[in-house]
C-alpha cells in the first residue's frame, strides 16, 4: 500500500485496520499509552458493545503495551464478553512468562461457576467443563514443551455440541 502526498517527497506512518466481515470482536489491548483495569477498556472491534467483564478470583486482569496481563493470585479469573452467540472461533495470542505457564479460553459462559474452558496446562491442551463450582475434565491431549517468552496461539471452536482446541494453527 502506498500513500503519497502527490509530491513522493514525504512519507508518514499509519495504522490499517482491516476487518473481516464475520469479526463479531476483536482487541489488541492498547491503553492510550499507560494502565488500566481490563474491565475499564473498551475492545478495538465490538459489534455487540459488550464490555470486558471479570469474575472469578482476584487480582483483576490490567491492558499496558498491547498484552492483557493478570498477575499471581487466588484463582482462577475469567475475563469474558458476552457476545450473545453460541457458534464461534475464539483465539487467543498466550505470551508465557517465565513462571508455570497457564493459559485459557472460557467461553459459554453463564457465571464465575457455570462455563467451558479450553485450556493450556502442564504441557497438555484440555477442554473442562465446569458447572455448580466444580471442574470437569472432558479432554485432554498433550503438547511439546514450551519456552518461557515465547508466543503461542490457543484457539477453541464451537459449533453446537462439537467442540474444537486449535494450538498453534494445528488442531489438537
Amino acid at each position: 500500500l502506498t500513500v503519497s502526498d502527490g509530491s513522493h517527497t514525504a512519507s508518514t506512518a499509519f495504522d490499517l485496520l482491516v476487518t473481516p466481515p464475520n469479526l463479531l470482536i476483536g482487541d489488541a489491548f492498547y491503553s492510550g499509552g499507560g494502565t488500566s483495569p481490563l474491565s475499564a477498556h473498551g475492545p478495538d472491534i465490538n459489534s455487540q458493545g459488550a464490555p470486558w467483564t471479570v469474575t472469578g478470583a482476584t487480582p483483576p486482569p490490567i491492558v499496558s503495551g498491547g498484552v492483557a496481563s493478570i498477575g499471581a493470585g487466588t484463582g482462577h479469573v475469567q475475563a469474558t464478553l458476552q457476545s450473545g452467540v453460541s457458534d464461534f472461533i475464539m483465539a487467543a495470542d498466550y505470551l508465557v512468562g517465565p513462571g508455570p505457564q497457564l493459559a485459557a479460553l472460557a467461553f459459554r459462559l453463564t457465571d464465575a461457576n457455570n462455563h467451558l474452558l479450553l485450556m493450556f496446562y502442564d504441557n497438555a491442551l484440555q477442554f473442562y467443563r465446569k458447572q455448580a463450582g466444580v471442574y470437569t475434565l472432558i479432554a485432554s491431549a498433550p503438547l511439546a514443551a514450551i519456552a518461557a517468552n515465547s508466543i503461542h496461539r490457543i484457539e477453541v471452536r464451537a459449533y453446537g455440541s462439537a467442540l474444537e482446541g486449535w494450538w498453534d494453527g494445528s488442531l489438537v
